[in-house]
């Protein structure tokens, strides 16, 4: 079932005796494991009728023994387990899994791995409830899915502040929402959101953020490249280096993607499908390649696992992050000499 038709079902009170709720991506877990506690019983019933465990100090004896209980006030016996991948013998739950009680809703939150398909225990649960696999969002993803929870809530967002958005915080789904939701605290609803708000809001600079930074690489502007990169060092608790070299490898990967669009003549309409970027956005990445050509992007995604091992001390014992920045864009914006 997807995200979507999970959380329509619970609305609709169309609930399963099982849920194991699992894989990378905690957000999607999170909201469903949410939605579910919020919705089965009321606060009241929730006293009496409910119980929530963690999977390093839970047993499956103990869960069990929960699950099995006849409700005392409402419909349901709902027990969760919260970090359920921290739990020893889960396996052993299948003695239940297998013959669920009719009253009981067990709901398990296995965040930041997948479980393994293959084991009996998943299996059952496929045939008797809900497995959710949560899969991390492709960086090319983000932006749509920017527009589409803003668009839910009733907000809109200018194309421009959606890519600063997206590139400035990463795939990161709670970080990304926790962020929007400094910016609605002072919205009316219906407002549209530009890169003004996000500046004012988050404290994202509409002038000075990855964003901008790959937009100045694209164009070989060292000038601004240069005044980003300053601001950047001046500023590192607001611009980790890890994010920058993420957002870099973000960029490349769009310019070797463009380089095989116009290799295959698959058109900017096509572009902007496998960039996940509006289509005003494609120009920018045709122009690109013409600065870019393939043996320079390969030698940039060189540069980039070089210098994301040296952010991590590999290679690098003294060299503060705002200095490899400087190094690592003067080495993307230059054609250095060949082997």
């Amino acid at each position: 079932m997807s995200y979507e038709q999970i959380l329509t079902d619970i609305n609709n009170r169309s609930f399963k005796p099982l849920y194991l709720l699992h894989g990378e991506e905690a957000y999607f877990i999170d909201e469903i494991a949410n939605a579910l506690e919020n919705t089965i019983l009321t606060d009241t019933e929730k006293e009496f009728d409910q119980v929530i465990f963690y999977g390093r100090d839970a047993s499956a004896n103990e869960v069990i023994n929960a699950i099995r209980r006849a409700p005392m006030i409402g419909r349901y016996m709902v027990v969760i387990i919260r970090e359920a991948q921290d739990m020893k013998k889960i396996e052993e739950l299948e003695l239940y899994i297998n013959k669920p009680s009719a009253y009981g809703i067990l709901i398990m939150a296995h965040k930041h791995k997948k479980a393994d398909s293959r084991r009996s225990w998943v299996k059952a649960i496929s045939k008797a409830g809900v497995v959710f696999e949560s899969k991390r969002l492709y960086d090319n993803q983000i932006p749509e899915w920017i527009r589409n929870y803003l668009k839910n809530r009733g907000y809109s967002i200018t194309p421009q502040a959606c890519m600063l958005l997206a590139e400035s915080i990463g795939s990161d789904l709670q970080r990304v929402t926790n962020e929007i939701g400094k910016l609605l605290i002072n919205l009316n609803p219906g407002a549209q959101i530009d890169e003004n708000l996000i500046e004012q809001n988050i404290g994202i600079s509409k002038d000075f953020n990855v964003f901008e930074l790959n937009k100045a690489i694209s164009t070989k502007n060292p000038i601004k490249a240069n005044q980003i990169v300053n601001y950047f060092a001046a500023n590192p608790g607001d611009n980790p280096i890890v994010l920058t070299i993420g957002a870099l490898n973000q960029h490349f990967t769009r310019i070797l993607l463009t380089h095989a669009n116009l290799a295959e003549k698959k058109g900017a309409q096509a572009l902007t499908t496998d960039l996940g970027i509006p289509y005003a956005f494609t120009k920018e990445y045709y122009d690109a390649v013409g600065l870019y050509p393939l043996h320079k992007v390969k030698e940039v995604f060189s540069l980039l696992r070089e210098y994301d091992l040296k952010s991590k001390g590999l290679g690098n014992e003294s060299v503060v992050a705002g200095d490899l920045v400087r190094e690592l864009v003067f080495k993307i914006m230059h054609d250095l000499p060949r082997n």
